[in-house]
């Protein structure tokens, strides 16, 4: 793909979606729910949806996908929904159809995509009022490392005490998970305008979206020390076959890996930026993805289990 894809027209529009909240945001966080079908599901979605509407009050929400339950869940907790989003001819959601639809949704100047069983802790409008003033990040990507953490039950987020409940358990409990698994991106809205078909929840596209903005000479920001990605350990009864299927070996993880032109996961795993307390800093030797290399044993662990997780 080339440079100016990143930054090419829009997709024409498809069918208007519903709008519940016509605010107008600094940053719209976005995500494809799986299907409420269960109670550990909806535990799980609901915790990590909720604690988004703490980032700031200038970060609103949009869920997307037709799937049981959504329309319903968004409905309840005040939340922009478009159940139209495409399919492939497996029902997964397409990405690039949820990238373009948030763009009807929303008109904030800056996007983030986010798994829907992440709980996000931390200061969205900060980092992105740091971001926007410093000349050298016109254009940027953030992600950050996640955070695998084991938590049974539902979160009130509106309990200041059961909030704090949450942070220090995360701290006690969770273990850093692999540098390959990126749960949230975050951009300036007319970015990633054209991008491949990709089957969201399969491999490889996460991977294409680093690779992508590090061939095009865009900045790709590490954010975890300001930002706490909680993600919420489960199973993967969701998906037919085990993980190794769902993000390496099944149709759709190699049609994505196809569309992304690889697997591209050395170069798809590591920023060459990281965003601290005291200002934003060059990753030394970034070109050489050390972040990657040093967590290789983790990574490894990883591929050996997924055969077994179902």
């Amino acid at each position: 793909m080339s440079g100016s894809d990143i930054l090419s027209n829009s997709a024409s529009k498809t069918e208007s979606p519903t709008v519940t909240n016509r605010t107008s945001p600094l940053v719209t966080i976005f995500s494809l729910p799986k299907p409420f079908i269960d109670s550990s599901i909806e535990r799980i979605q609901s915790n990590a949806i909720r604690s988004w509407r703490l980032l700031g009050p200038q970060v609103d929400v949009v869920l997307l996908g037709g799937d049981s339950g959504i329309s319903e869940f968004a409905s309840t907790n005040g939340l922009k929904h478009d159940g139209g989003i495409r399919c492939n001819e497996f029902g997964t959601p397409i990405l690039s159809d949820a990238f373009s639809r948030v763009r009807q949704l929303s008109s904030a100047p800056f996007l983030m995509y986010c798994n829907a069983d992440v709980i996000l802790r931390g200061n969205i409008e900060e980092i992105v009022n740091q971001l926007r003033v410093d000349s050298r990040f016109r254009r940027f990507l953030v992600l950050g490392r996640r955070i695998d953490f084991p938590l049974s039950r539902l979160v009130d987020w509106d309990d200041s005490d059961d909030q704090a409940s949450v942070d220090l358990d995360g701290r006690r409990f969770g273990k850093k998970g692999p540098v390959v698994c990126k749960e949230y991106f975050l951009f300036p809205r007319d970015m990633f305008l054209d991008i491949p078909e990709f089957a969201v929840g399969r491999g490889n596209w996460d991977n294409w979206m680093v690779a992508n903005a590090k061939a095009n000479g865009i900045p790709v920001i590490n954010t975890s020390q300001k930002i706490t990605a909680l993600h919420q350990t489960h199973d993967y009864s969701h998906v037919k076959g085990s993980r190794l299927k769902c993000y390496v070996t099944g149709a759709e993880a190699i049609s994505n890996q196809r569309m992304a032109g690889g697997r591209n996961v050395i170069r798809g795993s590591s920023a060459d930026w990281r965003m601290t307390e005291s200002g934003i800093r060059p990753i030394p030797l970034s070109w050489a993805n050390p972040e990657f290399w040093l967590d290789l044993p983790k990574f490894l662990g990883m591929l050996i289990r997924m055969p077994w997780q179902r």
